[in-house]
This record gives structure tokens, C-alpha cells and sequence, in this order.
């Protein structure tokens, strides 16, 4: 039986994918740095989500 299954279009387009893991890296690193400069964990989780969604945002204007 090779019947050919329909194709679904894609969960995620890759404009989506890549915004998506360089918002978190950028995230990532400002949390770590954040963390490393002054031992605290709620401002180094702070820094991580503000720099995470400015990085979207300014991303998501930036790649058509």
C-alpha cells in the first residue's frame, strides 16, 4: 500500500523558528550576564524575559 498521505502545512514557518531561537538565546545570555553580575535569580529572569520579548519584537518588525 503506497497511498500518499496528504501534506499538512508546517506547525511553525521558518521566519517563525529562527525569531523564535535567537530571541532565546538573546534571552538566555542577558539572563546569564544578569546573573553572573549580581547573584539574583528574579532580576537575571526579569532581564531574560524583557530582553526576550524586545528581541521578538524587534525581530518580528525586522525580518520580512
Amino acid at each position: 500500500m503506497s497511498g500518499a498521505r496528504p501534506t499538512r502545512p508546517p506547525l511553525f514557518t521558518l521566519r517563525t523558528l529562527v525569531i523564535l531561537v535567537f530571541s532565546l538565546l538573546v534571552g538566555l545570555g542577558v539572563g546569564w550576564l544578569t546573573f553572573i553580575n549580581a547573584p539574583n535569580a528574579a532580576a537575571a529572569v526579569l532581564a531574560a524575559f524583557a530582553a526576550f520579548g524586545a528581541c521578538l519584537a524587534g525581530l518580528h518588525q525586522l525580518v520580512e
